[in-house]
C-alpha cells in the first residue's frame, strides 16, 4: 500500500514522501480500513513540524481522522458488525494519510449513505475542538460575544453553528471579502474583513467600547495580537494555533 511518510520534522512540503509499505494486519478487536479520504488539519501540519503537543515516533504517517471502508476484522463482535461498512475513523496516534490503516474497532463509526466522504472525513477533530473550546474551556454564556479569527475555516463555521445552538453571539474575522456574505448566510452575527477594516476599531464599535470577554485565535502574529487587544475587562483569549508562523506581540 502507499502512504505519506516523514522521517524528520520540518516543512510538510519538504519532508513528506510517498512510500510503499506492507499492508497492516488487524489484531484482536481491531479492524483494517481502506481509506477513502483524510483531511489536512492544522494539527496534522503542526505534528509534522514537531510543534504539536503530541509527537509521533519517527518515521511516521500523519493523519488523525478520515473516512473509509472496513475490509478486515481482527476478531471481536464490534469489528464483525463494522465489516463492509463505510465508517468515520479517528486515529489518535496518527496514520490516516495512507491507503489502509488499522485502528481499534471502537474508533470507527458507521456513516449514513447521505453524508458525503468530505463531510464524514472531518467528523471528529474540528467539531470536538470547537465544542470543547466554547462550551468547556471558555464556557461562553448566552448573549455574550465570542470573537474568532480564521472564521472561514471548517472549525470557524462550526463555532458559528454552535453559537446559534447555544445562544452566544459571534464576531468573525476573515481575510477575503468574498467570505463575508458566506458567513452571514451561515448565521454569523458580525463579520469583519481585516484586509479592509481595522479589527480593533470595528470590534470596539460593535461592543460599544467594552471589548469582548471571550476570544479564540488559531493564527497568531499580527492577527492574534489584534484579537488580544479586543479583549475587555476580565476578558480571556484562547490561543490554539500558529497559522501565521509568528507569535503574538
Amino acid at each position: 500500500m502507499k502512504a505519506l511518510v516523514y522521517e524528520k520534522h520540518g516543512n510538510p512540503a519538504e519532508v513528506l514522501q510517498v512510500r510503499e509499505l506492507p499492508a497492516p494486519k488487524p489484531g484482536f478487536r481491531e479492524v483494517r480500513v481502506r481509506m477513502l479520504a483524510s483531511p489536512i488539519n492544522p494539527s496534522d501540519l503542526y505534528t509534522i513540524h514537531g510543534l504539536y503537543g503530541v509527537t509521533q515516533q519517527l518515521p511516521a504517517t500523519p493523519g488523525y481522522e478520515g473516512v473509509g471502508i472496513v475490509e478486515e476484522n481482527g476478531g471481536g463482535v464490534l469489528g464483525w458488525l463494522r465489516k463492509g461498512k463505510r465508517v468515520a475513523v479517528i486515529h489518535e496516534g496518527g496514520g490516516a494519510w495512507a491507503e489502509q490503516v488499522v485502528v481499534p474497532a471502537r474508533r470507527v463509526f458507521p456513516v449514513p449513505d447521505n453524508v458525503p466522504d468530505e463531510q464524514a472525513a472531518t467528523f471528529f477533530v474540528n467539531p470536538a475542538t470547537a465544542l470543547v473550546m466554547t462550551r468547556h474551556v471558555l464556557r461562553v454564556p448566552q448573549s455574550q460575544w465570542l470573537l474568532q479569527s480564521a472564521a472561514g475555516s471548517a472549525l470557524g463555521k462550526m463555532v458559528i453553528r454552535l453559537g446559534k445552538l447555544y445562544g452566544f453571539r459571534t464576531i468573525n474575522v476573515v481575510r477575503r471579502p468574498e467570505q463575508v456574505e458566506e458567513l452571514r448566510e451561515l448565521g454569523a452575527d458580525e463579520v469583519v474583513c481585516d484586509s479592509r477594516e481595522k479589527l480593533v476599531e470595528r470590534v470596539m464599535a460593535i461592543t460599544q467600547g467594552q471589548g469582548v470577554r471571550y476570544a479564540i485565535d488559531p493564527v497568531g502574529g499580527e492577527t492574534g495580537t489584534c484579537v488580544v487587544e479586543c479583549l475587555g475587562r476580565g476578558g480571556r483569549a484562547l490561543l490554539f494555533g500558529l497559522l501565521s508562523g509568528r507569535p503574538i506581540q
